[in-house]
């Protein structure tokens, strides 16, 4: 939510600016859904490791690549 709101304030400025052309809403939407990297503990590995983070609240471990479930609406 942070992300996307921040990415859509930097759109606007560049705009009013005239430094550069609204991105497409295509690249928008996937620079607003980045992963971001953290550490938490991995149950595969148990022991803390870097995790891809989403905003749902799910992870992925970059070395073995399991899968943690977030939040559900």
């Amino acid at each position: 939510m942070i992300t996307r709101l921040l990415l859509a304030a930097v759109r606007n400025l560049l705009c009013l600016a005239g430094r550069a052309p609204a991105p497409e809403s295509a690249a928008l939407a996937a620079l607003a859904d980045a992963e971001l990297a953290d550490f938490a503990f991995c149950p595969r590995q148990q022991r803390p490791t870097a995790h891809a983070m989403r905003e749902d609240g799910s992870r992925r471990c970059w070395d073995c690549g399991h899968e943690t479930h977030g939040r559900t609406r």
